[in-house]
């Protein structure tokens, strides 16, 4: 019966990764709650931190954000091809995704409900990949021309929106970070990285170092696996150089599957960054 076996390891790995998300979000809850006073004293800081990487002075939100339809009444479970019928009324239609601003469809990627998905597949990249498929919004979003300076003033504001985050309830601050991680992650895409200047380079690192201490101050939300997109956007710059030395092989793995990175690794790419931007 090998058809059924491929279906019973199939439904195994399925309720694996589920079980491996809600051990996530527990310690994500519970790690929230043991860093609230650690927060506190963090808040200080932060509310006097002032970003000067480029000429930024801020960042306005747009008001074309898309509002996705209410998908609440769509819940027959057991009905086959729920989920792809959810996902496909969640497109932005087309005569909107031409017409709206790219911040406002940043913001509207960043907001798309199974924006979470991105954690479920082997690797990062590959949750990305099939994200960027899947919704029309990212689709269009990486092909905007200036999406780069887009990217950099939301980034730019990262700084501002967590300072209000000790008010969010925990759900909030879980898309909080979530949201987070996937604007990181498309900061370290070679599509956004290729267009990049000198200047947006320099300003993208500086900021990148700045919201790293801003990251390990909040480390209940945030978690040590926001450093995945800084490793890819170092390890990327590395190999770039051709100054991965002896960690070449591994970073070329890493890059092409984005998941883990060794401690020390980790640490090699950051000495080089602060050695070349700072």
């Amino acid at each position: 019966m090998p058809n059924l076996k491929y279906l019973i390891v199939n439904i195994m790995k399925t309720k694996l990764r589920l079980i491996i998300s809600l051990l996530f979000l527990f310690g994500f809850f519970v790690g929230c709650k043991k860093e609230l006073k650690k927060e506190e004293q963090a808040e200080n800081t932060t509310s006097k931190t002032i970003v000067t990487a480029g000429t930024r002075s801020g960042y306005i939100k747009p008001d074309d954000k898309y509002e996705f339809p209410d998908i609440s009444g769509m819940s027959d479970w057991k009905r086959p091809g729920i989920i792809q019928e959810r996902k496909e009324a969640l497109q932005i239609p087309e005569n909107v995704l031409a017409n709206i601003s790219t911040a406002g469809l940043l913001e509207t990627c960043l907001e798309y409900p199974y924006l979470i998905d991105i954690h479920f597949f082997d690797d990062f990249q590959k949750g990305f990949n099939v994200l960027t498929a899947q919704f029309n919004g990212f689709n269009e979003l990486l092909k905007r021309p200036d999406l780069v300076n887009v990217l950099l003033g939301k980034f730019y504001a990262l700084t501002e929106d967590v300072k209000g985050m000790r008010l969010l309830e925990s759900v909030e601050r879980g898309r909080f970070s979530f949201r987070t991680f996937a604007l990181e992650f498309m900061l370290a895409q070679d599509a956004v990285l290729e267009k990049l200047n000198a200047e947006q380079e320099k300003e993208l690192f500086l900021l990148n170092f700045k919201h790293r201490e801003i990251k390990n101050s909040y480390s209940g939300v945030f978690g040590n696996w926001h450093i995945v997109s800084s490793a890819l956007l170092y390890a990327k710059t590395v190999m770039c150089d051709n100054a991965a030395d002896s960690y070449a092989n591994e970073l070329s793995k890493f890059i092409e599957s984005p998941l883990y990175i060794d401690p020390n690794t980790f640490k090699y790419l950051e000495d080089y960054i602060n050695g070349k931007y700072k």
